[in-house]
Order: structure tokens, then sequence, then C-alpha cells
């Protein structure tokens, strides 16, 4: 499998270390307007919960484009799976009696473990764990004060 491919516009950030040819065909979606940043109608619970706290942060600092609405709406499905299971093992408790008797997992179990995978998963592919931003430059606060802002611009 090797390396992921590393974005255009952080290679030239970079310096581009390796002198590669860069990729200036990269697709370059719009950026999300958080503004305009609905949640699908499909979502609901804890899912619509949390886009409705992290998508707007994430399309405010230009980290969510037009082409990641569908990906964020998988993160926030899963989340909402997660916590529907975790609640459910609360209120059930991790096993129950099979017909032999015996102490089994509850289906729960399998379901919060999927979930929770799935969401790790997305998260990372966001940048939004501790080790996926490992090495990343922060954000700045305000572009126009920013001298890298219009390379971006002009790469973006």
């Amino acid at each position: 499998m090797g390396r992921r491919p590393k974005p255009t516009a952080i290679k030239i950030l970079q310096g581009n270390p390796g002198k590669r040819a860069l990729n200036r065909r990269e697709p370059r979606p719009c950026r999300l307007e958080a503004a305009l940043a609905r949640p699908p109608a499909w979502l609901a619970g804890e899912g619509r919960e949390l886009w409705d706290r992290l998508v707007p942060a994430l399309a405010a600092q230009g980290l969510a484009t037009e082409a990641d609405v569908e990906a964020l709406a998988l993160l926030c499905s899963s989340w909402g799976d997660w916590r529907a299971a975790c609640d459910a093992l609360a209120v059930n408790g991790a096993t129950m009696a099979a017909r032999s008797g015996a102490r089994v997992p509850r289906p729960e179990v399998a379901i919060a473990a999927r979930a929770s995978r799935r969401v790790r998963e997305w998260l990372t592919e966001f940048g939004l764990t501790p080790a996926a931003r490992r090495g990343r430059a922060p954000l700045p606060t305000n572009p126009q004060a920013d001298p890298m802002a219009e390379l971006l611009e002009v790469i973006r």
C-alpha cells in the first residue's frame, strides 16, 4: 500500500522536498460555506448533533469542501451508530443469556466496535485525530495577515 499521496498544496508549502513534478491537474473542489453546510435529511439523532457541531467549524477553517459532504455525513452517521450502541449497552449490559444459559455478548457490542472503527477512519481522513494533525502547520485565524494565503488561493 505505501504512504498516502500528499496533496499538491502541502508539497508546495513544504518546498517540494522530493523535487518531483507537481500535479497541476489535481481536483480543487469548492470550499463548503459554513452557512450552507446543511446535513442530509436522513441524518438524525447523535449524528445530526455531531454534524451541527463539526461541519460548520471545518467549513469556517476551509477544511471542508463541497465534495466532502457525503464523507462528512458518513462520519456523522457512524458516530450516531456508535452512540446508539453505547447507549443500549449502558441500559442492557454487554452480555445476555443464550438459550443454553451461557452468557454471550450482545449484538450491540459488535455494532459499537464496527462503528468505532469507521469513526476513527473518517476522523483520520479529515485530520481530526492528534496523529493525523502531527506535522501540519496551524491554519491562520486571519488569512489576510498570512503571507502564504495568496499562494494557497492560487493553488486551490
